[in-house]
């Protein structure tokens, strides 16, 4: 929690969350970019790329987490956490996790960075091929 943490630990997070995120949104606007052509759908795709996680966690997860099954209890939670991660929610939710979630955040947001890499370079490839 953050009444846990030192001032200037939970200012360094922060500070080090942020850059974490605007290199992964980086990342993220470099693949769009690469597979999609067109402008409308560019935008398209960025919206669902950008805000599809944090929406679907909203008001999918929360409910699911609600009135679910409590069998499905840790697997809702780690898909939770997993749309917490994404980079507009991941600074604000970094310090009001424990630390063994902190780091499958960060897993969760480094594997999306991998992956926004992989396939942008895979998509610039592909317009230099053609």
């Amino acid at each position: 929690r953050t009444t846990d943490v030192p001032l200037w630990q939970f200012i360094v997070m922060q500070y080090l969350a942020g850059w974490f995120s605007v290199a992964v949104l980086a990342l993220l606007v470099q693949a769009v970019s690469a597979w999609c052509r067109q402008s409308f759908i560019s935008l398209l795709c960025s919206l669902c790329v950008y805000f599809g996680p944090v929406g679907i966690g909203w008001l999918v997860l929360d409910k699911l987490l609600e009135y679910g099954p409590p069998s499905f209890e840790k697997a809702l939670m780690t898909l939770k956490v997993a749309v917490w991660s994404m980079p507009l929610s991941y600074c604000s939710m970094l310090m009001d996790v424990s630390s063994c979630w902190k780091w499958k955040m960060t897993a969760f947001l480094s594997a999306a960075a991998v992956a926004a890499l992989l396939f942008g370079m895979r998509g610039y490839c592909r317009h230099q091929i053609k």
